[in-house]
């Protein structure tokens, strides 16, 4: 938990208007992200894995998102211009998994699936022309000669073929490259037609065992790369690969390069945690120039017509089945250094030193090499941010950073599988204290801490292999130390732990409260048998958060007493799971977290937490931390970080200065009942693709009244029943109206009389 000057955030506090502000710094990514394409110096798209797809027309600095269809995973897009694009989709269901082929022709709001087949996975599309398209992947090929209305199969009768990339000169010539596996082993395969795929010419090559990434800078020079064993090639050809010259060989896997021209040239390599880094080449990549290294892996680099960079990376946790969380950088001509532009994170903490120095800290389970940890900071607020640290690197498993807490601009703890040290602004990092040496002997893990000054401080976690017992640790020297003051044998993890003057408490799971007065911890009898997340205290006032919720149901508890623990007033009947809080006083306290859904939420309570109040709902995923600090505040969770400027109930949006409310609403028509003009209002709080449409009560569709792109603001529709969309007047009854904007819905009735 975290120490702040309370006087200095009472004061700034007691000025503060109710209607104060949120606003969203960065909203992440739900899947994993693998294909990018611009169509001009602004106009660009990002495919989602999860039925999604992002754009931008401002060069990249911004990007919303675009709900498709909730079955699709994007895996493939290539746009022919700002409204014309295909993409090769999968969908995955009980019976199966089937490839689609589909197509927008307004920008990527709407999809037209154009063909559909089972069991293949296509992997590249190639536009030729707005008529002539090659799709392949497997070993299938495909072509279409009207703009995809049809599609052929033209694919040669070579079993055991993989085709991974492809490139057309016109609709007659082209290349497919891939590899072809029979029984001795893995070759790369070569394809090239001369008549539109009527037939191929064949090369099965031993020198690799793929062959991937075709890229040509005019109709001639063409680049690849390909692999053998553990060795990596980049790879030149002149005559469509009938012959190529290796221009550069390495151990590192070249995931992803890009030729600017024939001399410049820049690479994702990617090996895992320890070497992934961006490379360039300005003599056609005979030798490289390390530009920067990173701790994620790198999926793919790309380059707009303006040379502004883009690099697709990120990791993945929880193992197999988990979750993805992906990062966008955006580099520009004027400067070598990739900025981070949106990610998604699995924030665990929040620290802001001042209102621009901050930091944010988590981290997850990988799979099989353990733990990773990283910390990210920014100097604007939050606005951008930078990867400054990580741990759990070459399988080697560094824990989960946890929280953390700064006593000057300089000096700075975090909890992670040991306690680390900055005293530079945390700009650097060193451990200076390891609570597990040996992963094979009994090690303790550390869930949160709290230091009174910047000697003495708590640690509360369990020890994990041998015991299993819950333990609260001390230090006295900053750190470097640490002693046992309290264990409780055969029981569950120590979660939170606070302290109010001499008084501090540590919550747990199944209801596990420990309170401590003048350094004796006591296990205090039970309330609940609920696991307990977050503990908080200010003077007598103590809260206590946990529970849990799925999709059915809730089983959050919320705990309060105003008198140190003797009395308590438990609280089971709210819909919220709360992962953090922060009381400002005894009575003005924010909340973050979800709700059944797993929605994040934000709350307020004005009544020392007796009941709460929704700030902002429906947020993209939960919430996990919130940081206060003079009359400044921040929430973030793993797809969205946010911040308000004053207690936060309304959120802005910093690229135009507008403020804008939070919901998302649908309000009722007015005048109603109405003949035959009535007005239909509504609120989008974001940049979103708007329908509104008029049914009639047997689900009839009657009229549209917007559909098109909107930003986020209010809104006023005329709606006359006597001319309605259908051209044909209508009768007395009642009608549905129903708002969809950014995959969300809304839908009220009005009564029509005559």
């Amino acid at each position: 938990m975290k120490t702040l000057i309370l006087t200095i955030v009472l004061s700034l506090f007691a000025s503060t208007s109710l209607n104060a502000q949120w606003e969203i710094l960065n909203e992440g990514f739900k899947g994993w992200i693998n294909s990018i394409d611009f169509v001009n110096e602004n106009i660009g798209w990002i495919g989602e894995g999860e039925a999604n797809l992002l754009k931008t027309t401002d060069g990249g600095e911004t990007w919303n998102s675009i709900p498709v269809n909730e079955n699709w995973n994007i895996n493939q897009i290539d746009f022919l211009n700002d409204s014309v694009g295909w993409a090769i989709a999968t969908i995955y269901n009980s019976s199966g998994s089937w490839t689609i082929i589909i197509k927008t022709s307004n920008g990527g709001y709407s999809w037209l699936v154009q063909k559909q087949i089972a069991d293949i996975w296509l992997n590249s599309i190639y536009i030729i022309d707005g008529n002539n398209l090659y799709a392949a992947g497997d070993n299938k090929i495909y072509k279409t000669l009207n703009g995809g209305l049809s599609w052929d199969d033209v694919s040669p009768n070579i079993q055991g073929s993989y085709y991974r990339s492809l490139w057309f000169q016109n609709p007659e010539y082209g290349v497919i490259v891939g590899d072809y596996c029979d029984s001795t082993g893995c070759q790369g395969i070569i394809l090239r037609t001369t008549n539109g795929g009527s037939t191929w010419e064949q090369t099965i090559t031993n020198e690799f065992s793929d062959i991937t990434n075709l890229q040509f800078l005019d109709n001639t020079t063409g680049y690849f790369t390909a692999h053998s064993d553990t060795i990596y090639f980049l790879c030149k050809t002149e005559d469509m690969l009938k012959t190529w010259t290796v221009i550069t060989q390495t151990s590192t896997n070249i995931s992803s390069y890009k030729f600017l021209d024939s001399a410049t040239v820049y690479t994702a390599m990617s090996n895992g945690w320890n070497e992934n880094s961006i490379k360039k080449s300005t003599d056609g990549g005979v030798t490289w120039q390390n530009i920067q290294s990173f701790s994620f892996l790198l999926n793919k680099i790309y380059f707009n017509s303006s040379k502004v960079g883009f690099l697709l990376g990120g990791f993945g946790a929880g193992g197999r089945g988990g979750v993805y969380f992906p990062f966008l950088w955006k580099m520009s001509p004027e400067s070598l250094n990739w900025e981070i532009k949106k990610f998604s994170y699995p924030v665990l903490d929040t620290y802001f030193i001042n209102n621009n120095r901050g930091f944010l800290f988590g981290g997850a389970f990988i799979g099989h090499c353990g733990d990773r940890g990283d910390i990210l900071s920014t100097n604007d607020g939050g606005k951008t941010w930078e990867l400054k640290y990580s741990i759990g690197d070459s399988c080697i498993d560094g824990g989960t950073f946890t929280d953390c807490i700064f006593f000057d601009e300089f000096t700075g703890y975090c909890l992670a599988g040991g306690i680390y040290k900055t005293t530079d602004g945390g700009n650097n990092w060193a451990e200076i204290y390891e609570f597990y040496p040996d992963p094979f002997i009994d090690s303790f893990h550390g869930n949160d801490m709290y230091f009174r000054n910047e000697q003495i401080g708590w640690v509360v976690g369990s020890y994990e292999i041998n015991t299993g017992e819950t333990a609260i640790l001390k230090t006295t020297d900053g750190g470097y130390t640490w002693d046992v003051l309290y264990n409780c044998p055969n029981t569950y993890n120590l979660h939170s732990i606070y302290f109010s003057d001499t008084t501090g408490w540590a919550v747990g799971e199944s209801g596990m409260i420990v309170k401590c007065i003048q350094d004796e911890w006591v296990k205090t009898t039970p309330l609940t048998d609920l696991p307990l997340k977050k503990v908080f205290s200010i003077d007598d006032n103590v809260w206590i958060s946990g529970g849990y919720m799925n999709d059915q149901n809730s089983f959050a508890i919320f705990l309060k007493s105003d008198d140190n623990g003797q009395t308590w007033i438990k609280n089971q009947a709210i819909p919220y799971l709360i992962n953090d809080m922060y009381f400002i006083d005894s009575n003005l306290g924010l909340a973050v977290g979800a709700d059944k859904a797993n929605n994040g939420v934000i709350l307020k309570s004005t009544n020392g937490g007796d009941t709460w109040e929704v700030i902002v709902d429906s947020l993209p995923g939960p919430l996990n931390s919130i940081f206060i600090k003079d009359n400044y505040g921040w929430a973030a969770g793993p797809y969205l970080v946010l911040r308000t400027t004053d207690a936060g109930t309304t959120w802005i949006d910093d690229r135009n200065n507008k403020t804008y409310p939070t919901e998302f609403e649908l309000k009722q028509n007015y005048p109603n009942p109405f003949n035959p003009n009535t007005t239909l209002s509504f609120v989008i709080g974001h940049l979103s693709f708007v329908t509104l449409k008029i049914y009639d009560i047997l689900g009839r569709e009657i009229a549209i009244l917007v559909s098109e792109e909107k930003p986020a603001g209010e809104y006023e529709v005329e709606f006359n029943a006597s001319n309605p969309a259908s051209g044909t007047g209508l009768s007395s009854g009642i009608y549905f109206y129903v708002l969809n904007a950014g995959g969300r819905t809304l839908s009220k009735k009005m009564c029509l009389i005559k």
